[in-house]
């Protein structure tokens, strides 16, 4: 769901309609989690390591987020302008 999060955000034209309040809750929601699997379940490394990962995708969800609303990020109309552009140029 997080990576699905990240590429919501990079395709949508308006980043106006995302909230950084759901990227935190859906981050602090994750990281109480990850603590508790921490706690309760020290040996089971791969819900750990889930949890890891899935934190770190909820911080490049709430960057990307930043970057697009700031006007840091381009919007995907320009990503695709540039694919055209580079298509259609002469090679050599």
């Amino acid at each position: 769901m997080s990576t699905l999060y990240i590429g919501l955000v990079l395709r949508t034209t308006d980043a106006s309609l995302f909230g950084a309040t759901i990227g935190w809750l859906k981050g602090l929601g994750t990281g109480m989690v990850t603590v508790f699997v921490f706690l309760a379940y020290p040996e089971n490394r791969f819900v750990q390591t889930l949890g890891v990962i899935t934190a770190l995708l909820d911080v490049t969800y709430l960057a990307v987020l930043h970057l697009r609303q700031r006007g840091l990020l381009a919007p995907p109309a320009v990503f695709a302008a540039l694919a055209r552009t580079s298509a259609s140029a002469p090679a050599g």
